[in-house]
């Protein structure tokens, strides 16, 4: 089973984190037709493409920032699904967060989404473990 503690805390580390989660959830969650690491885009196998984002240890997570457009610089700019990876302080686990971006709560000029807020739109969620990966599937609630 994989390593979980794949992200490094603290600012400057994006990039490598949005590649180290680009790179669990290839090799982990989807089988995928392309990737870009640098973009942290990636399409499965079945045509679907995702924006990854990876959070180290963070209270909330950055989706935007404040007073500026949300097509820019933020988890909204490539108009794809995001696929959120959070690495919890103080855990064993990781959670991916699947997520329509414009259903996250973000309160007035804040660049920052709760965790609960992003859970309750997430309409799939794995939670990951070094023992195993387990989904949550909310797709199929409503039907």
């Amino acid at each position: 089973m994989p390593e979980m503690n794949i992200l490094k805390p603290g600012n400057g580390n994006q990039n490598a984190n949005r590649k180290a989660a680009v790179e669990f959830i290839t090799s982990n969650i989807f089988d995928v037709e392309s990737m870009d690491i640098a973009s942290g885009i990636i399409t499965t196998t079945d045509g679907v493409s995702y924006q990854v984002s990876a959070y180290a240890e963070t209270t909330g997570a950055f989706v935007s920032t404040p007073n500026v457009e949300k097509s820019r610089n933020s988890i909204y700019s490539s108009g794809f699904p995001a696929l959120m990876f959070r690495q919890l302080k103080n855990d064993k686990r990781s959670i991916l967060y699947e997520v329509d971006p414009p259903k996250i709560y973000v309160k007035s000029n804040s660049s920052r989404a709760e965790w609960s807020d992003i859970s309750k739109v997430a309409t799939r969620k794995w939670v990951c473990t070094s023992d195993e990966i387990r989904l949550i599937d909310r797709t199929a609630k409503n039907s």
